[in-house]
């Protein structure tokens, strides 16, 4: 019996002290660069930049302003792109606002405008009937075709 306590505490050690080692195998993401690898760290975010110099791997941390985002417009630093980010948000907020308020007032001004007008009996009857004779027309077009194919030799 205290074999079996022991081997499951022994056991249960080995775990425990696996599982911190498991999470940590799948952190960092390697990409290819010119000069070596890019290292991404999956759980900070941290990118370092890794060579090889004389046979010696060395993984230099790029600090944030150095960290460049490929934007179109420049090639600036991640501070400036998020700068311009949260700029051109106060900007499409502002015309969000502006554009509901012309909206209110429109709606206020012609209240008339709310109802939904349906067509009448007749109208829709109009158009039915249009429809009819339209699929009337297809079908007829059809079987003129059919009958076309058929007096030249097989259907294709």
């Amino acid at each position: 019996m205290k074999a079996i306590l022991r081997t499951s505490l022994t056991l249960f050690a080995l775990l425990m002290a696996a599982s911190p080692a498991f999470s940590q195998a799948n952190r960092f993401t390697m990409t290819p660069s010119d000069n070596g690898f890019l290292r991404l760290d999956t759980h900070t975010g941290a990118i370092s930049i890794c060579n090889n110099n004389d046979g010696q791997w060395n993984c230099t941390s790029l600090a944030p302003k150095e960290q460049s985002l490929p934007s179109g417009r420049n090639n600036g630093t991640v501070s400036d792109d998020v700068t311009k980010l949260q700029q051109e948000n106060k900007e499409l907020k502002a015309e969000i606002r502006k554009l509901e308020e012309e909206i209110f007032k429109i709606s206020r001004s012609n209240p008339g405008n709310k109802q939904l007008k349906l067509p009448s009996e007749e109208d829709v009857d109009k158009v039915m009937g249009f429809m009819e004779r339209m699929i009337e027309r297809l079908k007829k077009m059809g079987k003129n075709l059919q009958d076309d194919n058929t007096k030249f030799g097989t259907p294709l």
